[in-house]
């Protein structure tokens, strides 16, 4: 019996072919970011940070910020990476008890680094969350609704797509970081609430420009015609179409955020420091960057490390997300 290729005039390698399992969109986009050896890269190194910051505590040398009663008569003088000798002064002869020296208060820079992976993490994850959730609703509700609505949304949106970022940031640290509310979890709920407050607006667009688009499509207009409500439409048959964009867009937010709080610190308007053990944010890179811009020719790695620190997870987040626009573009 002519078996269905022969019928069909192909060669069993074909008919191999036609016959492969239907691949999704997602299983697709895994596959491509799979073959993209930077994002994949990537994605193991900040798993690795996540780790890091997770387990600061057991991973960190000493306590951040609360020197040991030995670096208590140190304090004032820096100590250098453990490989640099320093003849004139053997105080500042770097030990392998601190890798990456001590700061002017006798603390371990590398405990500090390691600290700061924390805040870094924190602060480049929990404002997406934010940003994402408003600009997500306010997009939806505006391209989906359509008419006055959408108009006074999109103007309100303009209006806070046009404040400086920066300007914004100083100005809300400046009023509030002195206050009770300024002060929780070392001023951090405060940055989270001002960057989110700011960056939104952006996202809003992107949402909306999808959901016009897809309400016009034949799916859709389908659901419509056998009576389906209007919210399952929006939240069961656009929303989730417009899941790839927004996810490469919070991507990107992430190194943003890591580097408006990196900037703050260093202006001293950002992380508060705080040398109590408990604390599970004492300090943060952006610190780190300001102590050692002043100590640069006493204790150049304060900086180095903590410059270093920033410039690679603010890279690593930036190959993620190319890696996640080429993997999600349909076009593909």
């Amino acid at each position: 019996m002519a078996t269905a290729s022969n019928v069909a005039g192909t060669n069993p390698a074909q008919a191999q072919e036609f016959t492969r399992p239907v691949r999704s969109l997602w299983s697709d986009a895994w596959l491509r970011l799979r073959r993209n050896r930077l994002a994949m890269a990537s994605i193991v190194y900040l798993f690795l940070l996540a780790l890091v910051a997770i387990f600061a505590p057991v991973i960190a040398p000493h306590s951040p910020g609360r020197p040991t009663t030995t670096e208590l008569r140190e304090r004032g003088v820096y100590r250098q990476a453990a490989w640099v000798v320093d003849e004139k002064n053997p105080k500042r002869s770097g030990i392998w008890k601190f890798p990456l020296g001590t700061d002017s208060a006798g603390g371990d820079v590398l405990s500090r680094l390691i600290y700061g992976t924390r805040v870094s993490m924190v602060v480049g994850f929990i404002p997406m969350i934010f940003t994402l959730t408003i600009g997500i609703t306010i997009g939806l509700i505006s391209g989906f609704a359509g008419g006055k609505l959408d108009s006074l949304l999109m103007r309100f949106t303009d209006i806070i797509f046009s404040l400086p970022d920066i300007l914004f940031f100083i100005i809300v640290q400046t009023a509030f970081s002195q206050t009770a509310f300024g002060k929780t979890f070392n001023g951090l709920l405060l940055i989270f609430l001002s960057f989110s407050a700011v960056n939104w607006a952006s996202v809003s667009r992107l949402v909306r420009g999808q959901v016009l688009s897809l309400k016009e499509k034949e799916f859709v207009e389908a659901a419509e015609a056998v009576g389906v409500r209007r919210g399952s439409i929006l939240f069961r048959h656009i929303l989730p179409n417009t899941l790839a964009p927004i996810i490469v867009a919070g991507a990107f937010i992430v190194p943003s955020a890591i580097v408006t709080e990196a900037t703050l610190s260093f202006l001293g308007i950002g992380i508060q420091p705080d040398t109590n053990p408990n604390n599970p944010f004492p300090t943060s890179w952006g610190q780190m960057i300001l102590e050692g811009k002043s100590a640069i020719d006493s204790q150049p790695w304060i900086l180095i490390a903590s410059a270093i620190a920033i410039a690679s997870i603010t890279i690593a987040f930036v190959a993620l997300g190319d890696g996640l626009r080429d993997a999600l573009d349909p076009r593909q």
